[in-house]
């Protein structure tokens, strides 16, 4: 028999509605009871499920209609379900009625936006740019397989990349500002007041050098709150990229004739030194006198072949003759047949 205990000494179940999760049943102390083997279902204290939505049965709370239901604390009404945030389902209705809610924010927050930038607009300065082009050509590669005159050349060794960059490095150091800043100072007096520092300052900041992808070409950009000047710096940092290079090459140059010199002067000695051995060394063996007697028995070599050979011309002549002889004696009706000296 199953005890029943006073239902209206019993609290009510905590709402599970106002945010704060109900507690799990096992937690109170308030449970159904139920006798050792009885069968019948348990009994659920607190209100009914349809006066108020209010304890352990359906509606609010715990999930399902009881503790044997498959939704506790993350399924069914009462919890989060997987899709939803923190904030809740997100969906257009629910903006558009925040939007509908919050207009006045909103449109507080749009006109501050507004202002703000108009601010940074009126009082911001104005900077324009303008960009110079130039072309890195690298040294052709030598047709003839000899040693290079100049040894040592950046311009041409290398893949393409390798020389563009290093060019660039080159045409950012010290030495090309203060170059540009000359040419700068020449072409705009104005700029002459200002501080030889602050100028090299203002061109390492405002000028920017990148090279173009898969090319040859270099963009020079430079910024400043003159158009005028802008451009001028573009244009200067250009000519003088241009006139550096050039003298750049130059000197090159100018080190392959000197290398030129050097070699062609290392050569002659040797060679000298070279002659000067070789004549003492005729000189030692007096072979120029046995160059006189090798030419000596030379003449008398060749006198003496021509002799043989007159000899030898002389004696077919001289066998000849016997032969007609011979032919002679034996048949003297052949006498007519005898050569004409």
């Amino acid at each position: 028999m199953n005890d029943h205990p006073n239902t209206d000494a019993m609290p009510d179940a905590p709402d599970a509605s106002d945010g704060q999760p109900a507690e799990r049943p096992a937690e109170r102390s308030h449970h159904a009871r139920r006798v050792e083997g009885q069968s019948s279902p348990a009994y659920y204290y607190g209100r009914a499920p349809g006066a108020g939505g209010y304890g352990y049965g359906g509606g609010y709370g715990y999930g399902g209609g009881g503790y044997g239901e498959g939704a506790y604390y993350g399924g069914g009404e009462g919890g989060l379900s997987e899709g939803d945030s923190f904030l809740g389902p997100m969906s257009i209705g629910r903006v558009i009625r925040v939007v509908v809610q919050k207009w006045p924010s909103l449109i507080v927050a749009v006109l501050l936006g507004l202002g703000v930038g108009f601010a940074y607009y009126k009082t911001a300065t104005v900077s324009y740019r303008a960009i110079s082009v130039i072309e890195v050509l690298p040294r052709p590669p030598k047709v003839l397989d000899m040693r290079p005159v100049l040894l040592n050349d950046p311009n041409s060794v290398g893949t393409l990349s390798e020389i563009i960059n290093t060019r660039l490095v080159k045409l950012r150091s010290r030495e090309v500002i203060i170059q540009v800043a000359e040419r700068v100072r020449a072409d705009f007096p104005n700029l002459k007041e200002m501080k030889e520092e602050e100028l090299y300052d203002l061109l390492v900041w405002s000028v920017d050098l990148k090279p173009r992808r898969m090319t040859r070409l270099v963009d020079i950009t430079a910024r400043h709150s003159r158009p005028e000047i802008a451009q001028g710096i573009a244009n200067a940092y250009a000519i003088t990229a241009q006139v550096y290079s050039m003298d750049e090459n130059k000197g090159a140059s100018d080190d392959g004739v000197k290398w030129l010199k050097a070699t062609g002067e290392e050569q002659r000695r040797i060679i000298e030194k070279a002659d000067s051995e070789v004549l003492n060394f005729r000189v030692e063996n007096q072979i120029d006198v046995m160059e006189s007697q090798k030419r000596a028995v030379d003449s008398v070599l060749v006198q003496l072949n021509n002799d043989l050979a007159r000899a030898e011309v002389d004696q077919s002549r001289a066998a000849d003759l016997l032969a007609v002889l011979n032919e002679i004696q034996k048949d003297p009706e052949k006498i007519s047949s005898l050569p004409e000296v």
